[in-house]
């Protein structure tokens, strides 16, 4: 750490500058209180990396920038949010599946590890210790246990082809 850029040094600098930082995430479009979140956590993270600033000078405009790609940040979350939003409900509700019948359609080692991992909230390496096997067999199987069990709730791609064909 450069030894101008102490404790006392960065809180001048926040005094003057959180002002700037949050002016000009409300220029890019924030409103008042994400504005203000986000120009809180850059400062936050200026504070966290302040080691890796090599002119003490530049903090405000560092900072600043880190607040710029922290807004770009939350915009991306934003949109890909609003985007979920146009995507179709499944054709089959998963809540009307029964998580008990399906685990009751494997096998028993099978029906072991989905509770173990899913139910239970042991590892990978946990299951495959009690189970006596690798751990990396505990996850291909639990992989292929998962596709089945997908396959079992999901309508086939033939049956709503032939469906929209007739209609």
């Amino acid at each position: 750490m450069t030894a101008s850029l102490d404790e006392s040094h960065f809180a001048s600098a926040y005094k003057k500058g959180f002002t700037v930082t949050l002016r000009s995430v409300r220029y890019l479009g924030a409103n008042a209180e994400t504005a203000e979140e986000v120009a809180q956590a850059a400062w936050a993270r200026g504070w966290q990396c302040r080691k890796q600033l090599l002119c003490p000078e530049l903090v405000g405009a560092w900072v600043n920038a880190i607040a710029r790609n922290l807004y770009r940040s939350v915009i991306r979350l934003e949109k890909r949010f609003l985007q979920l939003e146009d995507l179709a409900a499944p054709t089959r509700s998963l809540s009307m599946v029964d998580a008990g019948t399906m685990i009751g359609s494997c096998s028993e080692l099978d029906s072991r590890m989905l509770t173990m991992y899913y139910l239970e909230g042991y590892s990978t390496g946990e299951i495959a210790e009690k189970e006596k096997v690798c751990p990396t067999s505990v996850r291909v199987r639990l992989m292929r246990i998962r596709r089945r069990l997908r396959e079992k709730i999901q309508v086939p791609v033939s049956a709503t082809f032939a469906q929209s064909r007739a209609q």
